[in-house]
């Protein structure tokens, strides 16, 4: 009995760690960090939520609603399903990169935002 709920234990952990460790999330405080040193506080806050918006949430967002109108798992084991949210999440980089290329962002902070639908 034990064992089985040592191995319920480890599974939660294991999924807590693959959630918190997505691409998207893992970026919000990268994007913080490079600007910041990049940028300095006041002049980064701008760019890191501009960073934030395209790179993290609209990805996100999208993906969850699609999630639940295509009634599909978080993981998309079925790939077929995969291709929208994919769609959507490089559209939503594009644009940001756009937005911040247009906005004079530093050169890391926009490379970095134009290589994330690559993972």
């Amino acid at each position: 009995m034990d064992t089985q709920q040592e191995i319920k234990s480890e599974k939660k952990i294991a999924r807590l760690i693959s959630n918190i460790t997505q691409p998207p999330l893992v970026s919000i405080p990268i994007f913080a960090i490079i600007n910041y040193v990049l940028l300095g506080f006041n002049n980064s806050l701008i760019i890191t939520m501009i960073c934030w918006i395209f790179g993290a949430f609209l990805p996100i967002a999208t993906s969850l609603i699609l999630i639940r109108k295509m009634h599909t798992d978080m993981d998309m084991t079925d790939r077929t399903k995969r291709t929208l949210p994919l769609f959507f999440a490089v559209c939503s980089y594009l644009i940001g990169f756009l937005v911040l290329l247009s906005m004079g962002a530093p050169a890391l902070t926009t490379a970095l935002m134009q290589e994330l639908p690559t993972h």
